[in-house]
């Protein structure tokens, strides 16, 4: 795309301007549960991927992760909801806040127990107050003393790096790890990198 001198100026405006006001909430029917707190929806003819804004749901692999992502599908699924975004997040997904009716979805999860308050992204005191609640009262994943929050189980069960023989390296490596060739057999020592 070539932008001339005469249009530089008007979409850097039009862009500042969707930077700044906020996306207007819409309608939308939920079509896809990918996890607790991962739902897909259909806008018009397209679907979005929704990332529920303030609260991390148990990872699927993850005690409790089947339940909040059961727990979802019986609030939402195939029902129409109301989408209110927040932002996009790194993976492309409209993080927003879902509602079905006056039931948000975002605390209802935090409410069953079911997720954490994610406060690297949320300083919402409504949602930290909902998580406090859940705990006091050992609700869901708060029956377990030791939960682990899903942001350290992501990092702890990350897949581990493979070369192309499909050996485990022992941690992750960068891009050069499409450039290697499987060690010839009569390599002695650690592998090289």
């Amino acid at each position: 795309m070539h932008l001339s001198k005469k249009t530089l100026p008007v979409t850097v405006f039009v862009v500042l301007l969707l930077l700044v006001c906020p996306v207007q909430a819409y309608q939308a029917k939920v079509i896809g549960i990918s996890d607790g707190d991962t739902i897909t929806v259909l806008q018009g003819t397209e679907s979005v991927k929704i990332r529920l804004a303030g609260i991390d749901c148990p990872e699927k692999h993850q005690a409790f992760g089947n339940k909040a992502k059961d727990f979802t599908a019986c609030i939402v699924f195939g029902k129409m909801v109301e989408v209110k975004p927040v932002t996009q997040d790194r993976y492309g997904r409209t993080v927003a806040w879902v509602s079905v009716g006056a039931e948000s979805l975002n605390e209802s999860l935090l409410k069953a127990g079911l997720a954490w308050h994610y406060k690297k992204y949320s300083s919402d005191q409504h949602l930290a107050d909902l998580e406090t609640k859940a705990r006091h009262d050992k609700v869901g994943l708060w029956s377990d003393p030791h939960a682990i929050p899903p942001w350290e189980f992501r990092k702890n069960n990350e897949p581990r790096a493979k070369n192309k023989s499909g050996i485990s390296l022992p941690y992750h490596t960068s891009t050069k790890l499409n450039a290697m060739e499987p060690m010839p057999n009569n390599a002695r020592g650690p592998i090289q990198i």
